[in-house]
């Protein structure tokens, strides 16, 4: 079981490495909207498997764009 927030949160990071503050902030936002939406990987108690919490916070971006 593997926890796909913490990938994700490593794209944040380094894009805010790289000076991109807005993208970075951006991803997190969907990852909190994801997980206030009830997107909770396995090893956190939910029944959500990679690929769709992905593909959800995916959309959030898309959607907030």
């Amino acid at each position: 079981i593997a926890n796909p927030y913490g990938m994700i949160e490593s794209a944040a990071m380094m894009l805010d490495h790289l000076g991109a503050a807005e993208a970075a902030q951006a991803i997190r936002a969907a990852v909190n909207s994801a997980l206030q939406q009830g997107y909770y990987s396995r090893d956190l108690g939910g029944d959500h498997d990679t690929a769709s919490i992905g593909l959800a916070v995916a959309q959030l971006i898309k959607d907030a764009a």
